[in-house]
């Protein structure tokens, strides 16, 4: 079981100070320091370049894909329905989130890469544009481990004592081949394997039953 290991215990405990620990008065400088920051804005129709692969097939969605078009800003894109994903110096620093143009609000994913471990921050603001009603609120803090033997192991914790621990074998070709996962109000542990075409493209996802959660389309 993921929550029998020490270091996901361990994690868990130190990721719950962090976010209970966050200075929500400098959160918004923090977001707007980390978005003009950003020299390279890539835009597409799903979460395409966050760190868990896959993740939409996994939920039965057609795979998040990149966007060609080049929108005139990221507010023109969230708007638009895509997710705007921020680089620096090809590193990936940043995400805003889809959202409504009626809806003075945002939310925004914040990576932080330092050797092995990434850390991330969810964020969100409401009322965007009038300082004197405008709320900052931390909906999640995690981290993803990439560790010697091929593994990757992500635990992250969120609002009303959420929490989220998956860990993830990857191949020598940097291929994910199988993933185990847990989280608070489910029972027992989730798992799945991915299966490949012999050109390395991924084939299907399946839990070993007759059913597969996701299989690619022929043609």
């Amino acid at each position: 079981m993921l929550l029998d290991m020490p270091e996901v215990n361990s994690l868990l405990d130190e990721l719950r100070k962090e976010f209970e620990a966050t200075d929500l008065s400098r959160l918004y400088q923090a977001y707007l320091d980390r978005f003009n920051s950003v020299t390279e804005w890539k835009f597409s129709s799903g979460d395409y370049y966050a760190p868990i692969p896959y993740e939409s097939e996994r939920m039965g969605f057609s795979p998040d894909a990149p966007v060609k078009k080049k929108y005139k800003s990221v507010d023109e894109a969230r708007w638009q329905g895509k997710y705007s994903a921020g680089f620096v110096d090809g590193l990936h620093v940043i995400t805003v989130l889809p959202s409504q143009r009626t809806v003075k609000a945002l939310h925004a994913t914040l990576y932080d890469e330092v050797g092995s471990v990434l850390e991330v921050r969810t964020v969100a603001f409401k009322w965007i544009g009038k300082p004197e009603k405008m709320q900052s609120q931390v909906r999640s803090v995690g981290r993803v481990i990439s560790r010697p033997d091929n593994t990757r192991l992500h635990v992250g914790v969120g609002i009303g004592g959420a929490f989220a621990v998956s860990l993830y074998q990857y191949s020598d070709e940097g291929r994910p081949i199988r993933a185990r996962a847990m989280s608070k109000g489910y029972p027992g542990e989730a798992a799945w394997e991915y299966r490949y075409t012999p050109d390395g493209q991924l084939h299907e996802i399946t839990t070993g039953g007759p059913v597969p959660l996701w299989k690619r389309k022929r043609g």
